[in-house]
């Protein structure tokens, strides 16, 4: 079969109606094990889904069954070998396009986006600029800020008591 360049695909179990017998030819078929053995052939192009023309080979067996062994359509495996290998240079292309470096200048508003990738996004508080540390607060400023919390906190509280009073909730 592969002098022939017919190459098994896939085992059709259901192959429909039997072919006509006038359409088998009696040929000898080396197998794997290379044992040559005699077979009944026929052979028709077919459609699988609707989408792939395929040829089909039915092997016509003593008792007079057949099995059907379906092939891939030479024309289609060459054009899918075209367009595998297009498709295998492009993504070549595309990686060699990717890893090219600038070798002009170029503004640095367009290369701030990149610049992103080599600075860490989270840093200690000893890392920062001096400039742009966090400032602690006074002791009396810190005391200022905590009176006001507790007063809002007793505020929102009283708050609360009184709306259930009035709804009784």
């Amino acid at each position: 079969m592969k002098e022939r360049r017919i190459a098994c695909l896939t085992y059709h179990k259901f192959p429909g109606e039997a072919w006509s017998d006038d359409e088998f030819q009696v040929g000898k078929v080396k197998l794997a094990s290379g044992e040559v053995v005699e077979m009944a052939l026929a052979e028709r192009g077919t459609f699988v889904g609707n989408e792939l023309w395929v040829r089909e080979v039915r092997k016509k067996k003593k008792g007079g069954g057949q099995t059907s062994i379906r092939v891939v359509n030479p024309d289609y495996r060459k054009l899918d070998g075209q367009v595998r290998r297009k498709a295998a240079i492009l993504s070549r292309k595309l990686a060699e396009f990717g890893g090219m470096n600038l070798i002009e200048e170029i503004a640095p508003e367009k290369v701030e986006q990149y610049q992103r990738i080599t600075t860490e996004r989270h840093i200690t508080v000893a890392q920062f600029p001096e400039e742009q540390r966090f400032s602690r607060l006074s002791t009396q400023t810190k005391h200022f800020i905590d009176t006001v919390k507790m007063l809002a906190y007793r505020a929102e509280t009283s708050m609360v008591h009184k709306i259930r009073e009035q709804t009784g909730s």
